[in-house]
This record gives C-alpha cells, structure tokens and sequence, in this order.
C-alpha cells in the first residue's frame, strides 16, 4: 500500500510512525526517529533514510489493482460485517 497510508494515522491519533526495514540497523534507525519526534513534541509519518530496502512511497500495483479490484462490504465467520 505504501508508506503514505500512515500519515493520517499518524496525524488523527498524534502518533509518531516512522516505517522502516526489518534489518537491526533499520529498527535502530526507526526507533531513533520516534523518539526524536516524541521528545520534539512532534507526531508524524516518517520515512527513514532511503536505502535498497526501504517502502516505496506508493504500491506499484496500486494503479492495476485499482483499476480491476472493486472494494465492497464482507462478512466474516464469527465477526459479521467488515466495511472497506
């Protein structure tokens, strides 16, 4: 989905999301960044450092699937009706 999906998250419940890689030097990276923004009274959607591993600003399939995926109400066994 992309990590812009995160920036109202972050700005309706005023929390500090920085998405990150799963590699220690990533987390680290991620984690450094929260408390910053934290200490700085400041919540926001973060992407760290841009490395080969980082998320992608948008799906790159977000313009195919948008294209051919219809978004629609289901019910689930044992939780009823979900809406998109």
């Amino acid at each position: 989905m992309g990590y812009t999906e995160y920036y109202p998250i972050a700005a309706k419940y005023r929390v500090p999301i920085v998405v990150t890689g799963f590699e220690p030097l990533d987390l680290l990276q991620g984690i450094y960044m929260c408390v910053l923004q934290l200490e700085q009274g400041r919540c926001e959607g973060r992407e760290p450092v841009r490395t080969p591993r980082s998320a992608r600003r948008q799906c790159p399939g977000a313009g195919p699937c948008g294209e051919s995926i219809r978004v629609v109400d289901r019910k689930w066994r044992g939780i009823g009706g979900i809406p998109p």
